[in-house]
């Protein structure tokens, strides 16, 4: 356009630079999708082959060491081998599960016995517990995870995880193609058009004429 500048190249270039990004921003979506179902199902399914167990950190007494909503591995651990530091799971006969931290080993009349803390608490548990109510000590734990655990234990949440991927794959799917549309239409727009063979090849045409009769 005479006086003007021609913008239609960069609209071109942007719109499949945010094709791409949108891509890939799904792309990402879904892998984080495949993770946290895969790190669920690590912990709910393949854990409990090794003999350890799964449990979920329901209350602040450990924070910050572990917040609420944390998902712990206990590894079954025999009595004699608990020492102080450790973070060990307590079962009490009433059924109750607590995570503290031991602060004292005890030795009485040949049993050993547990002092334990939370973290977040200002003084050690009331009452000690014998070694023998400890379900294990805790050798790793994963921040947040026991939402996602709660989430896929539900019919509701494994239908709305798959629905998610499913829509993530469409919409992936979809902007793929257009972007090779896009970058097909580019690439046949920087080919010149209409050239002339004189132009292209830099000869003249001549018109022959016709011949001159002979007398």
């Amino acid at each position: 356009m005479a006086g003007g500048r021609d913008t239609s190249g960069v609209v071109r270039r942007f719109d499949l630079t945010a094709l791409r990004l949108a891509r890939r921003l799904l792309d990402s979506l879904l892998v984080l999708e495949v993770l946290a179902v895969i790190l669920v199902a690590l912990l709910t399914r393949v854990v409990p082959l090794t003999g350890a167990q799964t449990l979920v950190i329901q209350s602040g007494s450990m924070a910050p060491s572990f917040t609420v909503g944390s998902a712990v591995i206990i590894q079954p651990a025999a009595g004699a081998s608990l020492k102080s530091g450790d973070v060990v799971s307590i079962r009490i006969p009433s059924g109750t599960v607590f995570t503290h931290r031991i602060s004292r080993v005890i030795d009485r009349n040949g049993e050993t016995w547990l002092e334990t803390r939370g973290d977040a608490n200002a003084g050690v548990d009331p009452a000690l517990v014998p070694a023998s109510w400890a379900i294990g000590r805790m050798t790793l734990a994963v921040p947040f995870v026991s939402y996602l655990i709660r989430l896929f234990g539900l019919t509701a949440g494994m239908l709305l995880a798959v629905s998610l991927a499913t829509s993530l794959l469409a919409a992936s799917w979809i902007l793929e193609s257009v972007e090779e549309d896009r970058g097909r239409l580019r690439e046949r727009l920087k080919k010149p058009q209409g050239l002339e063979p004189r132009a292209r090849s830099g000869w003249r045409r001549i018109r022959a004429r016709p011949a001159a009769p002979v007398r």
